[in-house]
């Protein structure tokens, strides 16, 4: 073999070993964005279910006391905060999942694709309820004083007709 091919070889090895390097990159800057995507979905979709079955579980209403019905809406509100805190996880986990879906195989795109509707779906569902739960307890801390009132009224008109 002569000098020439002999450096000819040599050259195709090294754009060989620098494309595979190049690959190598590549693939684990893929990895560690699917990693990262899939814990924060996973942490996302867990917070969203234990909070879904919290809403379902609270009861709407607290009889027609007015200072439980307070509380029960102060603790709401805490809850709503703590949900607009989780916004920005939410919206960076659901743009992270958009892009490795549009750089991801073929194959990989209906997963990611569900995985992202399935985010969406929990996400509309929890603010959903969390707004109904705020409506029905803002009704009955309203329907509380209105009872108040008109138990008041009834009980001065008693005392008139005395």
């Amino acid at each position: 073999m002569c000098s020439s091919d002999l450096v000819s070889v040599q050259h195709r090895w090294d754009r060989v070993v620098s494309k595979s390097t190049e690959r190598t990159r590549a693939l684990d800057l893929g990895l560690k964005e699917a990693k990262e995507f899939q814990d924060s979905w996973s942490s996302l979709c867990r917070w969203l279910d234990d909070a879904e079955k919290n809403l379902d579980e609270m009861i709407t209403t607290a009889g027609q006391n007015p200072a439980k019905i307070k509380q029960m809406l102060a603790k709401h509100k805490e809850f709503q905060r703590t949900l607009a805190a989780k916004q920005p996880s939410y919206d960076s986990t659901m743009r992270n999942g958009k892009a490795l879906k549009d750089k991801a195989p073929k194959p990989d795109e209906p997963i990611l694709r569900q995985m992202l509707t399935d985010l969406k779906s929990k996400w509309d569902s929890v603010c959903r309820k969390s707004i109904e739960r705020q409506r029905n307890l803002e009704e009955a801390l309203l329907r509380s004083g209105q009872f108040k009132d008109a138990l008041q009224e009834l009980l001065d008109w008693l005392n008139q007709m005395d």
